[in-house]
């Protein structure tokens, strides 16, 4: 019998575990989030095109964008129902903003019509395929264009109008619009009105040359080819070979010039003109409006920032937008100037006009959706600017190549700082933060903003005597 008094012995488990291990494990797992993050971003992303026809595409043939390659076809196979052409395709990370849902697709070969020669590039390479970008959700399946698409591809700022005729005649997609034979516009499509009692031809009118559409415009067809009999003889005149087989538009402006027009105006097309139309000779200057126009400099301005964390090395984040310089420092949309609590404090700049400065500074918030960041630089600033009491015409500008009127019956006043874009007249993000000026008077009046599908006027606070350290 044991003694009670003494003590009874217990068999520990011996710890096997030592804390030196943990070095090498975590040197193994962050060798396979860099090698994961590697394969990840090579893979790229996978997206299926659909067309009608495939037009000799092949597997490994490119995706490009502004003539650099941004992924490749991976797969070139019929539907399950046999009536479309199905494209996978790797698109490159680095061009995953190419993936919006709005984006167009479409493959580029060679095309000979009417209306002149494309993708002749294709003639000793291989076709590949092209896109447009679009806004949008991300998306994984598209629709691809069997052409083409006119109107996107053409410079922004332009005017699109309805014609309305009594018959097609030689009317053609692409078919030049001319006044005095100068080509300022192109026909976007022909088709038969709602009603089917008249042909609608859709025309897009060339940014610089949007003065020369009036409420009391007159336009008519042009076939390329005059025959004129007189007491001379017979008299024959081409214009040129592309109106002479695509057809075209032309036009003529009374003297007395009515009001400039927006897009979805409608016109009646003539098949002939008036013979007073002829003798027109209007006091108009093409670039009044826009192309001459003085404007105040905006400037492309870059927030970036690098986000803490295991993941810093992988993150990196920017905002851009068009910012205004004025004396005080730099007015811009105010998401310009948001980064998330994330963001590393010493990481956080600001870039514009070929400078680069550290964020240190909190910016002069207005309510409607404009901020003041304060900053010394020497850049021009000077401005004529007014307040306006009612909505009237403007022009929103980027800068001499992107301009755009915009009426006043599209325009809806929300407060006293803020009036809404109405009306079919989309912008996209690139235009954020354009500068707005009065039409009637080249008055600095705002800066547009660009939210989703919807559009804003923010009208500026008195500049002269703005100043950065007081928060509305």
């Amino acid at each position: 019998m044991a003694d009670p008094a003494l003590p009874v012995a217990h068999k520990r488990k011996k710890n096997t575990f030592s804390w030196i291990w943990l070095v090498p494990i975590l040197a193994l797992l962050g060798a396979a989030t860099l090698i994961y993050h590697s394969f990840y971003q090579q893979r790229g992303i996978e997206i299926t095109l659909s067309f009608q026809q495939g037009y000799g595409l092949k597997v490994g043939d490119a995706v490009l964008y502004r003539g650099i390659e941004v992924g490749r076809v991976e797969t070139v196979q019929l539907s399950h129902s046999l009536q479309q052409i199905e494209v996978t395709i790797n698109l490159r990370r680095t061009a995953r903003e190419l993936a919006r849902a709005k984006s167009r697709f479409w493959i580029v070969r060679p095309q000979f019509d009417i209306t002149g020669a494309q993708g002749l590039d294709t003639l000793i390479g291989a076709n590949y395929i092209t896109v447009l970008p679009g806004e949008g959700d991300y998306a994984t399946r598209f629709t691809g264009l069997d052409t083409p698409p006119l109107l996107e591809l053409m410079e922004a700022g332009g005017v699109e109008i309805q014609l309305r005729a009594e018959g097609r005649g030689s009317l053609q997609r692409g078919a030049p619009v001319m006044y005095r034979q100068v080509v300022i516009g192109t026909i976007l499509n022909v088709e038969l009105t709602q009603d089917a009692n008249a042909v609608a031809a859709h025309v897009y009118i060339n940014p610089r040359y949007t003065s020369l559409i009036r409420e009391n415009t007159r336009f008519w067809k042009v076939s390329g080819a005059n025959l004129d009999v007189g007491l001379t003889g017979l008299s024959f005149h081409i214009d040129s070979v592309k109106t002479l087989v695509a057809g075209g538009i032309t036009l003529a402006i009374p003297p007395t010039a009515g009001a400039i027009v927006s897009t979805g105006h409608h016109f009646t097309l003539y098949d002939e003109p008036e013979r007073n139309w002829l003798t027109w000779r209007p006091n108009l200057l093409v670039d009044k409006t826009l192309y001459a126009l003085e404007h105040p400099q905006v400037y492309n301005a870059h927030m970036s920032w690098e986000n803490e964390g295991y993941l810093k090395m992988l993150s990196h984040t920017e905002h851009t937008t068009w910012s205004l310089p004025v004396k005080t420092g730099l007015i811009a949309p105010l998401d310009l100037f948001s980064y998330p609590d994330s963001a590393k404090p010493s990481s956080i700049h600001l870039a514009f006009a070929e400078e680069r400065i550290f964020v240190d500074k909190i910016p002069r918030v207005f309510k409607n959706g404009l901020a003041l960041y304060p900053h010394e630089h020497n850049l021009p600033s000077q401005y004529t600017q007014r307040t306006p009491s009612e909505a009237e015409d403007v022009i929103i500008i980027t800068d001499k190549e992107h301009k755009r009127i915009i009426k006043k019956q599209f325009i809806t006043v929300t407060d006293k700082q803020l009036w809404a874009v109405t009306g079919d007249h989309p912008f996209k993000e690139t235009w954020h933060g354009a500068v707005v000026m009065a039409a009637k008077d080249s008055a600095l009046l705002g800066l547009l903003l660009v939210d989703d599908d919807k559009n804003y006027i923010a009208l500026l606070p008195d500049l002269s005597t703005l100043k950065p350290e007081v928060t509305q």
